[in-house]
């Protein structure tokens, strides 16, 4: 299970694990009446939209020659060798280190 926090005044935040976006802001009308909870972003799309239009604008600058790669090969190789000791640790449920999938 996840941690579930919520702290400051009435212009803070909180957030929870028990779903994928939930995220909310904490508003209040005045300072007599109690808190209530607004989703700060109604979807998944919402909340990531503006990363993966910038994402995928540097990919196809990258692809169309306008951009040079930022990354080397094995920056990637390196990222798909932790996915998959992420995904060996969650199939087993146990830790496992990125060497014993290199």
């Amino acid at each position: 299970m996840g941690h579930d926090g919520s702290f400051g005044d009435s212009s803070s935040t909180s957030g929870s694990n028990a779903a994928w976006t939930t995220v909310h802001r904490c508003r209040r009308s005045n300072p007599t009446t109690p808190l209530f909870l607004t989703p700060a972003y109604p979807g998944f799309i919402d909340r990531f939209r503006r990363a993966y239009t910038e994402e995928l604008a540097a990919f196809t600058s990258v692809v169309t020659g306008d951009l040079d790669n930022p990354y080397h090969p094995t920056d990637a190789l390196e990222a798909f060798h932790i996915a998959e000791a992420c995904e060996l640790s969650r199939r087993e449920a146990r830790p496992v280190k990125v060497a014993e999938v290199r």
